[in-house]
């Protein structure tokens, strides 16, 4: 029995020392080391290569010092495959005046041990540029006489070469042995001239004179557009390359493909937009999307390209590659003028004389109506479009379309109202797809105009169109004379000289009752309407019906009185309707005293009017 179990443990230990990682077995190895990094590399025999070119780039001395250093070692077979792959004899590389770079890139300061470089996503080489370090874990089964056994094995990429040895001791750092020679990255413009796709970007930058400028230190981030990508471009506009490269605009373009800084793509996939360095933003956009055999992929969009290739490392930033060549946007009136369905609100802007204004720095959000919208609505109003350009009112008008800032539709939907520069409030109302909320809005509303069109990017901001014209709101008396119910209540105000008063500033809220809500009052007192008009209270029973301030049903909703303009209160009760046993409620009414308000948030220029369906007695 006992000699049964020790020839057990025996196997066991044994297959346990067999299937160590090599990374363990190797720093076992070379746990007390008597040979510094060079001698370690000859006693190998598998880097003759390697100690040819360190000899030969005077590096041997370094190597051999007190310094601890990590040296990511290419075997003879790795150098054999660079002298295939460019060319070249051994003793053309040893004689290459960049081997001493080369060198250098595959040297860390201090002793990095496998343990710490897979915590690491880089590591600075003592050339000054940094590898790339992924590291990926997998498990494996592998069989031992009569067992399966699984072990988790951890993988190191440093660039595109493999780390196939680790841990390799010396007594002046670490060798870990890896099957490809490392290439310090060239600049961004070199690193595209190499990739060979990128000849009209590469004529681009040079007949714009931009070469020097992306060869400099940066960092910089370029979305490079392929060949491909120009192409499209070439076609789509109708140009030669010749005609492109001699465009007044280039520079423009190539700097709106270039932010600052060096900004990786997983940098890139959390932004929403990027300011550029021909200053105006790019839109970005991201999702998760299954590829293949690759699993779960990020997918990254800027303005309408696609990103087809990311994090090709320069030594003086990143290049991600698209597939199409991003335009900068032209200012608000330009981007209108030339998506030409805007001809009516261009020619209105010129009549106006707002076109210098809306080309200036703003930024600006236009509500830009179609010519659809405008012919609605000259037809609507029974004149011509001359005879709208002509209206001393056109300037009010144009600029009740315009809000100060770039207002996205994102946040123009947690708005309830937005001020324009005409000075009048717009109102926004919105519908979701269900409870899905998170998704934004399925229908965005400007006081009657749907929002057809969201987010066109303009240098000075942005134009959300609409598909009609907003007219701006008239003061309180105007705007109840020009509904037409209001005919008493009109008289009356103007009986009891109260008509300057609720043209002023305000901003006051009326609660106005209908001409069928006097003709019941009127009933019930058995008088005329003239004698209500002669009647000594007149004046105390209007200012019952006014509210200091611009209170918005939303507001009234959340109180029990308010106080009016003629010193009394009146009573607010809020009807709910329930459903989906009593967790979610939609008003049903709102009364005030015994009064219904039957039209709520009707906008004035100085203040609001909720239509009643009774006439409030003091």
């Amino acid at each position: 029995m006992f000699r049964l179990n020790f020839v057990s443990l025996t196997l066991v230990a044994l297959s346990f020392f067999l299937f160590l990682p090599s990374s363990q077995l190797e720093a076992r190895h070379h746990s007390n080391p008597t040979k510094d990094l060079v001698d370690t590399a000859i006693e190998a025999g598998d880097f003759s290569i390697l100690v040819a070119a360190v000899q030969a780039a005077g590096l041997e001395e370094a190597l051999r010092g007190d310094s601890e250093l990590t040296v990511l070692a290419p075997t003879d077979a790795a150098f054999e495959s660079l002298l295939e792959d460019l060319g070249l004899s051994a003793e053309e590389l040893l004689a290459n005046p960049s081997l001493t770079d080369i060198l250098l890139y595959h040297v860390l300061p201090g002793s990095v041990s496998a343990s710490d470089i897979v915590k690491l996503d880089s590591a600075e080489t003592l050339q000054g540029d940094n590898v790339e370090i992924q590291v990926e874990r997998r498990r494996i089964k592998e069989r031992f006489f009569f067992w399966w056994i699984h072990r988790i094995v951890t993988e190191i990429k440093v660039n595109d070469a493999n780390v196939v040895a680790k841990n390799i001791r010396a007594t002046n750092g670490i060798i870990h042995v890896i099957d490809k020679v490392l290439m310090p990255p060239k600049d961004i413009i070199d690193t595209a001239v190499a990739a060979e796709d990128f000849t009209i970007l590469q004529a681009a930058l040079e007949a714009a004179d931009l070469v020097g400028a992306l060869k400099g230190e940066g960092p910089f981030t370029v979305l490079a557009p392929t060949d491909a990508a120009f192409g499209a471009l070439l076609d789509e506009l109708e140009l030669t390359a010749e005609e492109l490269l001699a465009s007044p605009n280039l520079s423009d373009i190539l700097l709106y493909h270039v932010l600052p800084g060096e900004v990786r793509s997983g940098d890139v996939a959390k932004l929403e937009t990027a300011t550029t360095l021909e200053g105006s933003d790019v839109e970005i956009s991201s999702r998760r999307t299954r590829s293949g055999r690759r699993g779960w992929v990020t997918e990254i969009q800027i303005n309408d390209a696609l990103v087809v290739a990311k994090d090709i490392l320069a030594s003086n930033g990143v290049i991600h590659v698209i597939d199409r060549v991003l335009m900068p946007p032209k200012d608000l009136v330009d981007t209108a003028v030339e998506a030409d369905d805007f001809t009516i609100l261009a020619a209105a802007l010129e009549t106006a004389d707002l076109i210098g204004a809306l080309k200036g720095e703003g930024p600006f959000t236009v509500l830009a109506p179609t010519d659809a919208a405008f012919e609605a609505l000259l037809e609507e109003l029974d004149i011509s479009a001359e005879d709208l350009l002509a209206s001393p009112n056109l300037a009010s008008i144009l600029l009740y379309h315009v809000i100060p800032g770039a207002v996205r539709s994102s946040e123009i939907a947690k708005l309830q109202s937005a001020t324009t520069l005409e000075g009048s409030d717009v109102e926004i109302s919105k519908k979701y797809r269900g409870w899905r909320r998170s998704r934004g809005p399925k229908e965005l509303r400007v006081n009657d105009a749907l929002v057809v069109a969201k987010d066109i990017t303009a240098s000075n901001g942005v134009i959300h169109v609409i598909d009609k014209v907003l007219m701006p709101p008239k003061d309180i008396v105007d705007t109840a004379i020009e509904a037409g119910s209001f005919t008493i209540l009109a008289q009356a105000l103007e009986a009891a000289d109260l008509v300057d008063t609720l043209k002023g500033d305000g901003p006051f809220t009326v609660l106005a009752p209908t001409d069928a809500a006097f003709e019941e009052l009127l009933g019930e007192l058995d008088i005329s309407a003239e004698e209500l008009l002669a009647s000594p209270d007149l004046t105390n029973i209007l200012l019952y019906h006014v509210i200091p301030g611009a209170v918005r049903s939303s507001d009234i909703v959340k109180l029990d009185s308010a106080t009016t303009a003629e010193g009394s209160d009146v009573e607010i009760d809020v009807e709910y309707r329930t459903w989906f046993w009593g967790k979610f409620k939609t008003l049903k009414a709102i009364r005030v005293n015994e009064a219904k308000v039957v039209t709520k948030d009707i906008l004035a220029s100085n203040g609001i009017i909720h239509v009643i369906d009774k006439v409030l007695m003091p």
